[in-house]
């Protein structure tokens, strides 16, 4: 009778294991189970920008929520900011247009590029923000304040193009005065602290006495902040009573 003889099967889509392991020959190749990432809670930080000017833009915020998601293909593009009542508010979103104007444009961004070097510009480049993330907001204003002699030199080279070649003014005609750009640097010298704060207390350790403290902190803050603001500054008035009710609500 005749021995068994050996089969010769591929060995295609398996593996060899090691010596040191307690399987023998080989096993399948199979693609290893990824464990399931765990869900993150949302975070209820401070964030100062939530109650920023709040109060005068709800029916602002509303109306434009109701646009969202209209059309994919736009939602990236910089919109001609709409007439505010609130004086800081219309400043803001002037100065955020133009920039988001200059970003997002390859010819205008060399343009900038061109007049940082001959104005001897050696600051931070533009950014634009998209979205809610207030911190992004702070630092693209920030360097827009720094850049603008630059922003302003490229809002007077389109005007000048308009009167020389005529057509639609990229900016919309906007200008923004050195006036302006003290309400913008004023704002963000307030943010400023919180923006700090909050880099200060990022971070994947506990933080919660930390947080706590640095609460107890910005409410200082503001108590001091709310003694420098002028009479007729009511928008400020206002921002900073809103950022101080809700460090409260943190608090309690």
């Amino acid at each position: 009778m005749r021995g068994s003889r050996p089969f010769n099967l591929s060995t295609r889509g398996l593996v060899q294991q090691d010596d040191d392991t307690d399987t023998l020959g080989f096993t399948p190749d199979l693609t290893p189970i990824i464990e399931e990432s765990k869900e993150i809670k949302p975070r209820d930080d401070f964030v100062p920008e939530d109650v920023i000017l709040e109060e005068d833009n709800e029916q602002e915020v509303h109306s434009d929520a109701e646009k969202i998601g209209d059309s994919s293909e736009d939602k990236d593009l910089p919109e001609e900011p709409k007439n505010s009542k609130n004086k800081v508010d219309a400043i803001l979103k002037k100065v955020d247009f133009v920039i988001q104007q200059i970003t997002c444009s390859a010819a205008k961004r060399s343009e900038y590029n061109t007049w940082c070097k001959r104005l001897d510009y050696n600051g931070p480049s533009l950014i634009a923000w998209y979205g809610i993330r207030w911190n992004i907001k702070f630092q693209s204003r920030d360097r827009g304040y720094q850049a603008r002699k630059i922003i302003r030199k490229l809002l007077e080279n389109e005007r000048d193009r308009q009167e020389r070649e005529g057509g639609k003014n990229y900016y919309n005609k906007m200008e923004i005065s050195q006036e302006e750009w003290d309400v913008v640097k004023k704002l963000n010298n307030m943010l400023g602290e919180f923006y700090f704060l909050t880099k200060k207390m990022e971070g994947d350790h506990s933080s919660a006495c930390l947080m706590i403290s640095e609460y107890w902190y910005i409410k200082a803050y503001i108590k001091e902040k709310m003694k420098t603001i002028a009479p007729n500054e009511n928008e400020f008035q206002k921002m900073l009573q809103a950022m101080s009710a809700k460090t409260e609500k943190y608090l309690n």
